[in-house]
């Protein structure tokens, strides 16, 4: 949620972003619930473990390119506050950009 840029750059998420986390957050719950099952089972534990391994990656990549994409926004909201010179946004702005860095 924070990749998205949940209370940073927008103070809320849209419903196609919340069903996606939810499925993400679904089928890592279920995955590891597999894999805790099949513990005693070799082969079945390799085959969950191959899928939560690929889990991660498609997860690492949805993260980076959300990350990316409100790092983008934030500068570009950052470089309409300083040519329209309002100071009183300038350290929140740069606060932000601080933390999605």
């Amino acid at each position: 949620m924070l990749s998205k840029g949940w209370t940073i750059v927008r103070s809320s998420l849209s419903r196609s972003d919340l069903s996606t986390i939810t499925m993400f957050m679904g089928t890592v719950y279920l995955s590891y619930s597999a894999f805790y099952v099949s513990v005693n089972v070799p082969g079945l534990s390799l085959f969950i473990g191959v899928i939560l391994n690929s889990l991660f990656v498609v997860l690492l990549v949805v993260v980076i390119k959300s990350s990316l994409e409100a790092r983008q926004l934030l500068k570009s909201q950052q470089r309409a506050i300083y040519e329209n010179s309002i100071d009183a946004l300038k350290p929140a702005i740069n606060l932000k950009l601080r933390i999605m860095s």
